[in-house]
């Protein structure tokens, strides 16, 4: 590899990595605030709509082997009342609940049947933005941008070391 090449390479595992951990941190510490701040929201009496598992699937290589793995995601969708206006949202927690074990996703489900009456918690701010529990999955998210950016930092000086010292 010439020094050009290296030095772009180097850069580009730098800035990506480190982007996407900082990305990863401010989207944490955002569903964070929000579940904190949604602890002294008003409630309103909701229903649920729906309550399904979606799915995807990806492709992951692991000890030099590539397999598929599946993805779980609980969806409920629920519906409430503002001020006489009525309102669609489909938060459970503020965060990701993407899983690959569906035993864990499917107690979000059975905990929000369809039919189920729910108490709500909306933003009084902004209606729209409802939530069915206060709490935040976002301590996940911060730490793997946290991972990102020294992973990021890492790699690119071991990149440039066997690029340019060795």
């Amino acid at each position: 590899m010439d020094k050009t090449t290296g030095i772009l390479v180097c850069a580009g595992v730098f800035i990506v990595a480190v982007a996407a951990g900082i990305w990863l941190i401010m989207l944490g510490q955002r569903n964070r605030k929000l579940a904190i701040a949604s602890q002294s929201w008003p409630t309103a009496p909701g229903t649920v709509l729906s309550s399904e598992i979606t799915s995807r699937q990806a492709r992951e290589t692991i000890n030099n082997s590539t397999t598929t793995v599946t993805y779980y995601t609980p969806v409920v969708r629920y519906a409430y009342e503002v001020e006489g206006v009525r309102h669609e949202a489909n938060i459970i927690r503020f965060g990701s609940l993407e899983e690959n074990y569906q035993p864990r996703v499917k107690e979000y489900c059975d905990r929000y049947p369809v039919g189920a009456a729910v108490s709500v918690r909306y933003d009084p701010q902004n209606p729209k933005t409802a939530t069915l529990e206060s709490v935040s999955e976002a301590g996940f998210q911060i730490w793997m941008g946290a991972f990102l950016i020294v992973a990021g930092v890492f790699l690119s000086g071991l990149l440039w070391y066997v690029s340019f010292v060795r």
